[in-house]
């Protein structure tokens, strides 16, 4: 009577497979939402002696168009101060195991 009706294990199977890619995907698309610009702004400011440093522009869902790469998942466009002189550059960053990597612009 339930046969017709239930799901097989490789039906079960099949359902987890789909709904974990699922969820990669949204990870993978949404994840700049995730990345915070506090520990954006004090991995900057502590390791290049840049100061003064403002966000200028921001790519959280696509990172790429900003120039940042493909495993990156939000990239931030910031001027700062370095020795007197203005700066621009790109910092471009990951969820939780990928640090800061600053490209400066001009």
């Amino acid at each position: 009577m339930f046969d017709d009706n239930s799901l097989s294990d490789g039906d079960i199977g099949g359902i987890i497979i789909v709904l974990f890619i699922a969820a990669m995907l949204v990870c993978w698309i949404f994840g700049g939402f995730f990345v915070d610009e506090d520990r954006v702004m004090s991995a900057i400011g502590a390791n290049t002696g840049l100061e003064d440093i403002g966000i200028m522009e921001e790519w959280r869902l696509m990172p790429v168009v900003g120039g940042c790469g493909y495993a990156d998942a939000a990239g931030f466009e910031i001027s700062a101060m370095r020795e007197g002189e203005p700066i621009k550059a790109l910092v471009c960053t990951g969820w939780w195991f990928k640090g800061a990597t600053l490209r400066y612009m001009w």
